[in-house]
Protein backbone atom coordinates (compact mmCIF):
# COMPACT_ATOMS: atom_id res chain seq x y z
CA UNK A 1 0.00 0.00 0.00
CA UNK A 2 2.73 2.50 0.95
CA UNK A 3 4.75 1.94 -2.26
CA UNK A 4 1.59 2.52 -4.33
CA UNK A 5 0.93 5.84 -2.53
CA UNK A 6 4.53 6.96 -2.97
CA UNK A 7 4.43 6.04 -6.65
CA UNK A 8 1.19 8.00 -7.09
CA UNK A 9 2.73 11.06 -5.45
CA UNK A 10 5.78 10.83 -7.72
CA UNK A 11 3.63 10.56 -10.83
CA UNK A 12 1.50 13.55 -9.83
CA UNK A 13 4.59 15.60 -8.98
CA UNK A 14 6.33 14.72 -12.23
CA UNK A 15 3.24 15.44 -14.30
CA UNK A 16 2.80 18.93 -12.86
CA UNK A 17 6.15 20.10 -14.32
CA UNK A 18 6.18 23.27 -12.23
CA UNK A 19 9.39 22.84 -10.27
CA UNK A 20 11.65 20.26 -8.72
CA UNK A 21 14.68 19.97 -6.52
CA UNK A 22 18.11 19.65 -8.07
CA UNK A 23 19.65 17.34 -5.49
CA UNK A 24 21.82 18.90 -2.81
CA UNK A 25 22.80 21.82 -5.02
CA UNK A 26 20.26 24.06 -3.32
CA UNK A 27 18.53 25.02 -6.55
CA UNK A 28 15.09 24.42 -7.95
CA UNK A 29 14.13 24.18 -11.59
CA UNK A 30 11.11 25.85 -13.06
CA UNK A 31 9.71 24.82 -16.41
CA UNK A 32 7.62 27.96 -16.72
CA UNK A 33 9.33 30.92 -18.38
CA UNK A 34 10.26 33.63 -15.92
CA UNK A 35 8.67 36.80 -17.31
CA UNK A 36 10.89 39.87 -17.13
CA UNK A 37 13.82 38.17 -15.47
CA UNK A 38 16.39 39.16 -18.10
CA UNK A 39 15.58 42.85 -17.53
CA UNK A 40 16.37 42.47 -13.80
CA UNK A 41 19.71 43.37 -12.15
CA UNK A 42 22.32 40.73 -12.87
CA UNK A 43 25.82 39.53 -12.05
CA UNK A 44 27.94 36.66 -13.37
CA UNK A 45 28.26 33.89 -10.77
CA UNK A 46 29.84 30.49 -11.44
CA UNK A 47 30.21 31.40 -15.11
CA UNK A 48 26.53 32.25 -15.73
CA UNK A 49 24.49 35.43 -15.54
CA UNK A 50 22.31 35.39 -12.44
CA UNK A 51 19.31 37.71 -12.29
CA UNK A 52 17.83 39.08 -9.07
CA UNK A 53 14.07 38.96 -9.68
CA UNK A 54 11.27 38.99 -7.09
CA UNK A 55 13.65 38.22 -4.20
CA UNK A 56 15.29 35.23 -5.91
CA UNK A 57 18.42 34.67 -7.96
CA UNK A 58 17.59 33.00 -11.29
CA UNK A 59 19.88 31.61 -13.96
CA UNK A 60 19.39 29.72 -17.20
CA UNK A 61 21.00 26.42 -18.08
CA UNK A 62 20.00 25.22 -21.51
CA UNK A 63 16.28 25.73 -21.93
CA UNK A 64 15.44 25.72 -18.22
CA UNK A 65 15.46 28.37 -15.54
CA UNK A 66 16.77 27.62 -12.07
CA UNK A 67 16.72 29.57 -8.84
CA UNK A 68 18.60 29.19 -5.57
CA UNK A 69 16.60 27.99 -2.57
CA UNK A 70 19.27 29.54 -0.33
CA UNK A 71 21.06 32.67 -1.45
CA UNK A 72 24.79 32.00 -1.97
CA UNK A 73 27.04 34.31 0.05
CA UNK A 74 28.59 35.88 -3.05
CA UNK A 75 25.17 36.83 -4.42
CA UNK A 76 23.99 38.10 -1.04
CA UNK A 77 27.08 40.30 -0.72
CA UNK A 78 26.68 41.62 -4.26
CA UNK A 79 23.00 42.41 -3.67
CA UNK A 80 23.77 44.12 -0.36
CA UNK A 81 26.60 46.23 -1.83
CA UNK A 82 24.34 47.40 -4.68
CA UNK A 83 21.33 48.00 -2.43
CA UNK A 84 19.04 45.55 -4.27
CA UNK A 85 16.56 44.75 -1.53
Amino acid sequence: MVPRILFSLLVVGAASGCYGYAGDAGVEVTSAPVVGVEASPSVVYEGRPHYYHHNRWYYRDGGRWYYHRHEPHFLYRHRYEHHWR
